[in-house]
């Protein structure tokens, strides 16, 4: 199996301060290169109308606790080297996001990053200040 290789996107506009980062974009054109490139672990459905599950598996209250919440990864997701996606990425990714204050810092909302961890290599454990 091959991994990685090229893409080539056109895209007109835009500044020279555009980005790959998903979580710095501010522009239109950031935010179609970022859907192109990156999946999110839940996305709104085609109508807008419900959530559904992409890269997580399932995303739960943990112990009927609606201030910790269980992600769970869906199994064979894998990066564009065939590395596969764990909870360690995931928690990477969250602590970046809220460290750094980028503007995804938003959809985390209560999200506390220093009590974040992984329960085994596809499930994280997020806990929330608030419910």
């Amino acid at each position: 199996m091959r991994y990685g290789g090229d893409l080539k996107a056109g895209l007109t506009g835009g500044p020279s301060s555009d980005t790959l980062d998903p979580h710095q974009g501010l522009t239109y054109l950031d935010t179609a290169r970022a859907s192109a490139l990156y999946e999110p672990l839940v996305a709104l459905s085609p109508d807008a109308r419900r959530l559904e599950y992409v890269l997580a598996e399932e995303i739960t209250p943990y112990r009927g606790s609606l201030s910790r919440w269980v992600i769970r990864l869906r199994p064979g997701i894998t990066f564009h080297s065939g590395r596969p996606l764990t909870a360690a990425d995931v928690i990477w990714t969250f602590r970046r996001i809220l460290e750094h204050k980028y503007s995804a810092v938003n959809v985390l909302g209560p999200v506390q990053p220093a009590g974040i961890r992984a329960l085994d290599a596809r499930t994280v454990l997020v806990p929330m200040s608030r419910p």
